[in-house]
């Protein structure tokens, strides 16, 4: 059997656990239920920016040598499911928008994918990347990627999508879908509606319905993106040059923009 607290307090591992034992920890990822339970046992409101939740995280006292994720790695949560495992889903997300939203979107994604909210694992940047040495580990992002069956791109606002204006948010996508990783995009609930929304708004022309927002977001310039500091800047740049040097450049914004606006108009449509 198995026991634990809120918010993953240590307790005992259920015996068809998935074996993390050969899985290097850098691919282990959360529930959002655990996430929901480590937040409020923490005081950390979901409200405030991701990235002060990250900088709330990481000043916990926790050792920074590793990821809240593998200090967790033998917890369960308060049903007694397990807290981490293997990460299923990766989550690209803009520190700048509200971490509400990325639980807002995650639950969306989990509901519409019809997913065991208790096996679907979550890597997500808060709690399973250590925070001593960032850049080591971001270097690492490709293989963690790689790992994963599905990323998930979270765009808040829908109309001017933060995400898509972060060179990390850009690069892990690219990354996504030159190694053919499923790519899905998912958003605030409230976001979702007014996407809908324009997905079928009525009018012919290409200022109405899909074929507004299809233009919106094939015209995205990557090239204006940015990140928090010049180093990171640079850094994403030389793993750009690495990774892609001998591959044909890569439309992010408009790759499989065909199929996810597909999807999420047929979920509009109830099919």
């Amino acid at each position: 059997s198995s026991t634990g607290a809120p918010g993953g307090a240590p307790g005992a591992v259920p015996d068809d656990h998935p074996s993390l034992a050969s899985l290097d920890a850098a691919c282990y990822g959360v529930t959002l239920t655990f996430i929901l339970e480590f937040t409020h046992r923490h005081g950390i409101s979901r409200c405030a920016p991701s990235a002060e939740v990250r900088e709330l995280v990481a000043g916990l006292g926790y050792d920074q040598q590793r990821s809240i994720a593998t200090h967790m790695a033998e917890s369960c949560t308060a049903d007694r499911a397990l807290a981490v495992g293997p990460a299923t889903v990766f989550v690209s997300h803009a520190h700048a928008r509200p971490f509400e939203g990325i639980v807002e979107s995650l639950w969306a994604h989990i509901s519409t994918r019809g997913l065991a909210v208790e096996s679907t694992f979550f890597w997500l940047d808060i709690f399973c990347l250590p925070q001593c040495n960032l850049e080591a580990d971001l270097a690492r992002m490709p293989e963690v990627i790689r790992s994963v069956s599905e990323l998930v791109l979270v765009l808040d606002p829908v109309d001017a999508p933060v995400a898509l204006s972060r060179e990390w948010c850009l690069f892990e996508t690219a990354v996504g879908v030159t190694n053919d990783v499923p790519l899905a995009i998912c958003s605030p609930h409230k976001e979702r509606q007014r996407l809908l929304a324009a997905l079928t708004e009525s009018g012919s022309g290409p200022e109405h319905g899909r074929a507004a927002v299809e233009s919106a977001v094939r015209a995205i310039d990557i090239r204006a993106a940015s990140a928090s500091s010049p180093g990171d800047s640079a850094f994403i740049h030389s793993m750009i040059d690495w990774l892609f040097s001998a591959q044909a450049p890569v439309d992010v914004p408009g790759a499989r923009a065909d199929a996810v606006l597909g999807e999420t108009s047929r979920e509009g449509r109830g099919g």
